[in-house]
């Protein structure tokens, strides 16, 4: 299940979260009640230039229960160039009580962590409805116009001209028959 519709992508939110000096990690805000979180950006920069552990992880219900979402990684960073939660067109859904922290091994003195997000924020759903009259409209409208009312394909010729060359011109119609 999609958690919104394309025509969600109006709520786009960019979020902001800065940690205290000298702090090993630092979270989003909490995913509201009946709402949805799409991440469709993220990323974690530090305050200066430092070489660290780092990971992100869905966090639940004040603390008890940690899901890492990436492996940690050691990686170099720096005010520009920032660690990604989300690459490539993925996303990653957060769901009602739930928040995003970024978690570093240590700290450079006086450092602060910064946490970007992009998300979409939509209403959850009470429920899944699928019509069932829609699939049979939706094949019966698939092949256009040119299905007979038995189930065959219309001929696309009128019986003039070189369609299908009935009034002795030569030539076939523009399709394969």
């Amino acid at each position: 299940m999609d958690g919104y519709d394309l025509h969600e992508a109006r709520y786009i939110q960019d979020k902001q979260s800065i940690s205290a000096a000298n702090a090993d990690t630092v979270s989003s805000g909490v995913v509201p009640a009946q709402k949805i979180w799409t991440v469709i950006g993220g990323g974690y920069f530090p305050s200066v230039a430092e070489t660290k552990i780092v990971q992100f992880q869905i966090v639940k219900s004040a603390g008890s229960y940690v899901y890492p979402v990436t492996l940690q990684q050691n990686i170099a960073l720096d005010t520009t160039r920032g660690l990604p939660l989300v690459s490539e067109g993925m996303e990653l859904k957060l769901y009602p009580g739930e928040w995003i922290a970024v978690v570093r091994d240590s700290h450079t003195a006086g450092s602060t962590m910064i946490l970007n997000l992009r998300v979409i924020e939509s209403d959850l759903p009470y429920y899944a409805y699928v019509d069932p009259l829609a699939k049979v409209a939706a094949t019966q409208h698939k092949h256009g116009s040119v299905n007979r009312p038995t189930g065959g394909i219309a001929s696309m010729g009128t019986g003039f001209g070189p369609g299908r060359g009935r009034a002795g011109g030569g030539g076939g119609g523009a399709e394969p028959v």
